[in-house]
């Protein structure tokens, strides 16, 4: 089975404003969807990373999955409510995939969402957290992506 990353990013509240359903991809376009978008269009985001979004509204979600714009800003009250749900849907999905290596590129109220990490990621897969500034966070992010 082919190895394959995961990368976990947190939505943002910069969003195209849309009144239909659109795929999560098209709706946000704060700095870290820019930046993926960018890699995306220059052929230089890495074939084996699959992309996660952890949404304030909607918890762990695809980029394909349509949604609708919304304005809701992840609390510690909303991150601890939806940690159950995402670790469950993260522990399905790591099970059907062979993942390697994660990485989380989240704000910190946004990685209590994801609590506890252990209830979705095998021992033997290495997990990378995003810390410091936002420039930091994505010069990590690219690094892991382009290795």
């Amino acid at each position: 089975m082919e190895k394959r990353r995961l990368l976990i990013v947190n939505c943002s509240a910069r969003k195209r404003q849309v009144l239909d359903p659109t795929p999560a991809w098209e709706l946000y376009n704060g700095v870290i969807f820019r930046t993926l978008k960018r890699l995306k269009r220059e052929g230089m985001f890495p074939d084996d990373v699959d992309l996660l979004i952890l949404s304030a509204l909607y918890g762990i979600i695809t980029p394909n999955e349509l949604i609708k714009s919304y304005d809701l800003k992840m609390t510690r009250e909303i991150a601890i409510r939806l940690a159950p749900k995402n670790v469950t849907k993260l522990r399905t999905i790591m099970g059907r995939n062979n993942y390697q290596s994660v990485f989380i590129n989240v704000g910190k109220t946004y990685l209590l969402a994801l609590q506890p990490l252990e209830g979705w990621v095998p021992p033997e897969t290495q997990v990378f957290i995003a810390e410091g500034k936002i420039g930091q966070k994505l010069n990590q992010m690219k690094k892991w992506l382009m290795t």
